[in-house]
């Protein structure tokens, strides 16, 4: 709920400075900087934490195609009490972490009027902490969950200009994934317990034909 909040305020400051634009002339002024957030994260569709925010760096200002840097910083954090029924009263509390951060480049392969299409590649790194701890009677016990992924993608992308600032642009991806596990675990119930530490690692690859759709403010 608050990365929609936070999506729907910053959305609507993109709106209003995309109205004031839009009643100027077109100018041949070229903006370096792009900065925005992923639209895909008001129905869960990416795996960024809560607050994450996208952005764009103009390498060749006087060049025919563009060339960007592309960056992401996303950060996460919540935590919970929480009372359950099994049995027995359980009393717990339990907190998650999340961060990410990504670097990339793009570069254009066709424009047509407002219409680019371009490719691109992005190097990810994200990292997941959650903790549990238990109260249970006469026991205390605890769950710890670290995960880490490092990510490499290939990108295809359409960007729409909707006014001089506004840009909408759509990705698709194939990408590959390493990830890295990390259990530990000493959890007691009437009916036994959990005990132990676990790590595991796995490669995956993936196509995702909707990686991204970016709102982007141009300055």
């Amino acid at each position: 709920m608050r990365n929609q909040l936070l999506f729907i305020c910053f959305l609507t400051g993109l709106l209003v400075a995309g109205k004031v634009t839009a009643q100027e002339q077109d100018s041949v002024e070229v903006y370096r900087w792009g900065i925005g957030l992923d639209a895909l994260s008001l129905v869960d569709k990416n795996s960024y934490p809560d607050y994450s925010v996208f952005g764009r760096y103009l390498l060749n200002p006087n060049a025919e195609k563009s060339t960007f840097l592309r960056f992401r910083l996303g950060y996460g954090y919540e935590a919970l009490l929480d009372t359950a029924s099994s049995g027995i009263s359980l009393d717990h509390s339990s907190s998650l972490l999340r961060y990410a951060l990504a670097l990339g480049i793009q570069r254009d392969l066709v424009i047509k009027g407002k219409s680019s299409l371009y490719t691109g590649a992005e190097l990810s790194f994200h990292d997941f902490r959650y903790k549990r701890d238990w109260d249970i009677t006469d026991h205390t016990g605890y769950e710890n969950n670290y995960q880490q992924r490092l990510s490499l993608y290939g990108l295809l992308g359409y960007n729409y200009k909707l006014t001089g600032r506004l840009n909408l642009s759509l990705e698709t991806s194939v990408s590959v994934h390493y990830k890295k596990y990390h259990l530990d675990e000493d959890v007691f119930f009437e009916s036994g317990g959990r005990i132990g530490e676990n790590w595991s690692e796995i490669i995956q690859s993936r196509f995702n034909p909707f990686h991204q759709l970016l709102i982007t403010y141009n300055f």
